[in-house]
């Protein structure tokens, strides 16, 4: 939460590129519509412009043609590696940020792997840093 008020209080645009499809992901967030409102795009698992799912890069490319983004200029938060594969099959910047049961070395190819997002530092991706 503290990161996306962040980004949304420094306009900077966001997303959510999520597997999920329409009912899962509605019964998921219903305790969050305040939060994801935060968000300028929500691009569900069932949209139909995905041809295929993670780990096809397809709904990321299409998340960031829907904000009007440079996919290379795009930083993806994931904790899945279909995801993490999914975000590098489309040029993007990836901080991994994996379920403590996962092994770390499995996200070798994340630019980044955290523990928790609260580790995540803007500033070291050109973002504007906490307060």
């Amino acid at each position: 939460m503290r990161l996306t008020q962040h980004l949304h209080q420094h306009r900077i645009r966001q997303a959510v590129a999520t597997s999920s499809a329409g009912l899962s992901f509605e019964l998921k967030t219903s305790n969050h519509t305040e939060w994801l409102a935060l968000f300028d795009c929500i691009v569900k698992g069932n949209d139909p412009a995905i041809a295929l799912g993670k780990p096809a890069p397809d709904i990321f490319l299409i998340t960031a043609q829907r904000l009007d983004a440079d996919p290379a200029e795009c930083l993806v938060f994931e904790d899945a590696l279909a995801g993490l594969k999914a975000a590098i099959g489309a040029g993007m910047s990836v901080v991994a940020v994996p379920d403590a049961s996962m092994d770390k070395q499995l996200y070798h190819n994340a630019h980044q792997v955290l523990n928790s997002l609260r580790e995540f530092q803007p500033q070291l991706w050109q973002l504007p840093a906490f307060d």
